[in-house]
């Protein structure tokens, strides 16, 4: 179990930012001003300038949100939330990466009132959310999962926030290793800063990684479904999240529109240094 325990809550800020590549190199604006370049292994990342308030966007515009993640550069069209904790995330070589080395003061963790980076979009209920081979590599190949020293808490996968981005009220589900649990989906519901939180058991994705789907119901309830990554196309093969689809405990009171997004994570140091990765996503708003 995710070890118990709470910090303050972090301040929010999100943008949603353009780029364009331009002989070879990155050039980026942000809502408020350009943005920043840092160094990623096999490309470069994107450090978006800071806005203090979500931007203003309307998910009826967009009957469906795609991405995957080709070319190398920042990730494009998403509002980001805690940027400075985990700054190196962006597209490499037709994914998303992020790299995490540093989880000093647990700053990307994602637990109670504890929320680290989330890149997400808008979607208003009904809605269905896929991510496709999605999970925790290593830095020198993103398609193999790091070895699991016991203690290591590392994660990467989705998460679906309250449209209020500074309140502790989300649910998500990740792939990675869970201390003695590992090669596991982590299944975990919080409601205002408190935390209730499972998974499917030891062995269940024996890559490191998963294709999750989330289902946003009419009635503003979630279903999530998991299947063994489905590489080569062929017909999907859903899987109930623990034979019911139901996250632990309560699930937050989400209003008619959320956030939801790619999540990447640590709880300590065990483990570090570990990427997250996805091929795709793909959001259905109904």
């Amino acid at each position: 179990m995710t070890p118990v325990g709470q910090r303050s809550r972090r301040a929010f800020a999100a943008t949603i930012v353009t780029a364009v590549i331009v002989g070879g190199s990155i050039s980026a604006q942000g809502a408020d001003g350009p943005s920043t370049i840092v160094g990623l292994a096999g490309g470069q990342a994107f450090e978006p300038a800071e806005r203090t308030t979500p931007p203003e966007s309307d998910p009826d515009d967009v009957a469906s949100f795609s991405d995957d993640f080709d070319g190398t550069g920042p990730l494009i069209g998403y509002t980001t939330t805690n940027a400075e904790v985990l700054p190196t995330v962006g597209r490499v070589d037709g994914r998303y990466r992020a790299e995490l080395t540093d989880n000093a003061d647990d700053k990307t963790l994602h637990y109670h009132d504890a929320q680290g980076r989330l890149d997400a979009v808008p979607a208003t209920f009904p809605f269905v959310y896929i991510a496709r081979n999605v999970g925790i590599g290593t830095l020198a190949d993103s398609q193999v999962a790091p070895d699991p020293p016991g203690a290591a808490y590392i994660f990467a996968g989705v998460q679906v926030h309250s449209a209020d981005l500074d309140a502790a009220d989300s649910a998500h589900v990740v792939v990675g290793h869970r201390g003695g649990t590992q090669f596991t989906i982590e299944g975990k519901n919080t409601v205002a800063g408190h935390s209730r939180v499972d998974d499917i058991g030891a062995g269940t994705a024996p890559a490191g990684r998963a294709d999750i789907r989330i289902v946003g119901n009419a009635d503003r309830t979630l279903t999530v479904y998991w299947q063994t990554p489905n590489l080569d196309g062929g017909a999907d093969d859903w899987q109930l999240y623990r034979g019911t689809g139901n996250l632990p405990g309560p699930t937050a009171a989400f209003g008619p529109t959320v956030y939801v997004g790619l999540i990447t994570y640590a709880f300590g140091s065990a483990g570090l240094p570990f990427v997250g990765t996805a091929d795709s996503v793909h959001l259905d708003r109904s």
